[in-house]
Parts: C-alpha cells; sequence; structure tokens
C-alpha cells in the first residue's frame, strides 16, 4: 500500500470545500493509496511523473513514486482551476 503526502497548499484549500465534496475526495485519496492507477487515471502532457484522476468535478494533481511507495498530492481543485496552478 502507498503513502500519500501532500503539497504545501493542498490541506489548507480542502478546508474550503462543502463536507459532501471533502467525503468524495477522502474515499478517492484512500483509493489511490491501494491503486494509484486506476482505470480513469490519466497521464499528464509534459510531465514526467503527474497524473490526474476526476472525482466529481474535482480533479486530483498527483506524482507516483513507486520505489518509496510514495503518492505526492500536488493539488485538488475544481477542473476550471486546476490547469492554471500547474
Amino acid at each position: 500500500m502507498y503513502t500519500l503526502e501532500y503539497g504545501i497548499d493542498v490541506q489548507k484549500t480542502c478546508k474550503k470545500y462543502p463536507t459532501k465534496d471533502k467525503i468524495a475526495l477522502v474515499e478517492g485519496l484512500e483509493n489511490l493509496k491501494k491503486n494509484p492507477r486506476p482505470l480513469s487515471v490519466k497521464k499528464l502532457a509534459g510531465y514526467e511523473n503527474a497524473y490526474r484522476v476526476r472525482v466529481g468535478h474535482y480533479r486530483i494533481i498527483y506524482e507516483i513514486y513507486d520505489k518509496k511507495l510514495v503518492v505526492l498530492i500536488i493539488d485538488i481543485h475544481t477542473r476550471a482551476n486546476i490547469y492554471k496552478k500547474i
């Protein structure tokens, strides 16, 4: 099982989301711990090790480090805002 690590502003940003969305995001993150490459994952073009997965209206951008068994969560945001930040 992989370990989750978070970028600097991820937890701070997620505190602003509605409770039902937080519940869905936590479930999505727990699934990434078990399988960081689910069927719905997309590799981001232009990045060597970055992926995105959809959870409702939100996108989770993350990197996978297989040797360390770590998933680094870079950002979680809505589709309209996520790609402006990376």
